[in-house]
């Protein structure tokens, strides 16, 4: 799967056990497509760190970000 597609389907499945149980229905807010950038922030920069080589789709704003650090 690609970093977004899995972000994507993080997400989902988070939000889908949420809406399952009702203790953390009651407690959490779903996560939203906010919450989608970043997983694929988070994804970007672990594939970073394992490899030390960016993913091909990696925006340049998680680069920028990283080289600013």
């Amino acid at each position: 799967h690609s970093q977004a597609r899995a972000a994507k389907m993080i997400k989902d499945k988070t939000n889908e056990h949420i809406q399952n149980t009702p203790e953390l229905r009651a407690q959490l807010q779903p996560f939203s497509e906010t919450s989608e950038a970043v997983l694929k922030w988070i994804s970007n920069f672990n594939s970073y760190m394992t490899n030390q080589v960016w993913p091909p789709k990696t925006s340049s704003a998680v680069k920028e970000y990283y080289e600013s650090r």
